[in-house]
C-alpha cells in the first residue's frame, strides 16, 4: 500500500501503476502477482481508491510526529529527499549514483543500505526491514531510467571532460551522457609519448604495421563496439606482447578490463562480464601441432 501511494501522488495512473507491478523485473509486487489472477485488479483497485494523493511536502515540519520516532516522511518522500543528496539511478535491477568525477558508479547493496539507514536515522524515523524494503522497491520504480550506458560513441570521458571525437573539443561533464567509463588521465593534445614511439620501433619496424597497431589501441579507447573483431598477437616469447597489453591495460584503466578468455565465449554468463568494459585481455592461447 505504502508504495502504490507514493506513486499515486507522484501522479501515476491507475494503469501505469498496474504495469508496473506486472512486471516481474521490479522488486514491488511479488506479493501481487502471486495472487490469483481474479484477485489482482480488485486487490489493486480497492488500494489505488483508498489511499491519499495529496502531495507530502519535503521538509521535517509536515511530517507526522511522534514522541517517540521524531519526524516521519512518507516513503515517497524520503525518496525524494535522498534522491536530493545523491544524484541516483535505477537501471536493469541496479542503483546508480554519479560521482564527483563525472561518471556513473554502480552503487553496491550495502553502499546504499547505509544511504537509507543514515537518512532515516536522521529523520528519526525506525529502522526496521520493512521499511527498508519498501525504500528500496519504491527508488527503484521512480528512480527508474530505460537507458543504456556509454552509448554516445562520439565522446570519451576523460578526467577533465567529455572529449568530442569529431572535431576533439573538450566538453564539462554531464550526468546526461550516462557514462560509466573514464579515462583515467586528463586530454591534453600537446602531449608526446617518444618512448612508446621508441618501443614500437623495437618490436615492429614496420612503419606500416604500427600504423595498424596505433589504430587498434585508439579505438580500444572508444565504447564503439561496430567493427565487431578481436585482435591476436603472435609470436614467441620476449617479443614485446605482453608489454604492449600493459599499455594498453594502462591506457583504459584496469576497472574497464575483463578476462573472459577464448575458450568462455560460448557461456553466455561469462558474456556478461562484458558489458561496459572497454577491453577485454584473453591471455594466452597455446597452438596446436597436428
Amino acid at each position: 500500500m505504502a508504495v502504490i501511494g507514493a506513486l499515486k501522488r507522484e501522479g501515476w495512473s491507475y494503469d501505469e501503476i498496474t504495469a508496473v507491478y506486472e512486471e516481474d523485473t521490479y522488486l514491488v509486487g511479488k506479493k501481487y502477482r502471486a495472487k490469483a489472477e481474479e484477485h489482482r485488479e480488485l486487490y489493486l483497485k480497492m488500494t489505488y481508491e483508498k489511499v491519499t494523493d495529496v502531495p507530502i511536502e519535503l521538509v521535517k515540519a509536515v511530517g507526522k510526529k511522534d514522541k517517540k520516532a521524531g519526524y516521519a516522511l512518507s516513503d515517497d518522500a524520503f525518496v525524494k529527499e535522498l534522491v536530493l543528496r545523491e544524484k541516483m539511478i535505477h537501471v536493469r535491477g541496479a542503483f546508480y549514483r554519479y560521482t564527483d568525477v563525472g561518471c556513473w558508479t554502480m552503487l553496491p547493496v550495502k553502499a546504499f543500505q547505509q544511504l537509507v539507514i543514515s537518512l532515516l536515522g536522521e529523520y528519526h524515523m525506525p529502522i526496521k526491514a520493512s521499511k527498508f524494503k519498501e525504500i528500496t522497491c519504491l527508488a527503484g520504480v521512480m528512480l527508474n531510467k530505460d537507458i543504456i550506458f556509454n552509448s554516445n560513441r562520439n565522446f570519451l570521458n576523460m578526467r577533465n571532460g567529455m572529449l568530442n571525437l569529431k572535431d576533439l573539443t573538450l566538453h564539462d561533464h554531464d550526468p546526461s551522457y550516462y557514462s560509466t567509463i573514464q579515462l583515467p588521465y586528463c586530454f591534453d593534445p600537446s602531449v608526446e609519448c617518444p618512448r612508446f614511439l621508441q618501443f614500437l620501433d623495437e618490436i615492429l619496424p614496420d612503419q606500416n604495421v604500427q600504423k595498424v597497431i596505433q589504430e587498434v589501441l585508439g579505438s580500444c579507447l572508444s565504447s564503439d563496439t561496430s567493427y565487431e573483431r578481436c585482435i591476436f598477437l603472435y609470436g614467441g616469447g620476449g617479443n614485446g606482447k605482453n608489454t604492449l597489453l600493459e599499455v594498453l591495460t594502462g591506457m583504459v584503466a584496469h576497472e574497464n578490463v575483463s578476462n573472459v578468455t577464448y575458450a568462455d565465449f560460448r557461456d553466455r554468463f561469462r558474456l556478461a562480464n562484458l558489458e561496459n568494459k572497454l577491453l577485454n585481455c584473453s591471455g594466452v592461447i597455446l597452438s596446436r601441432e597436428n
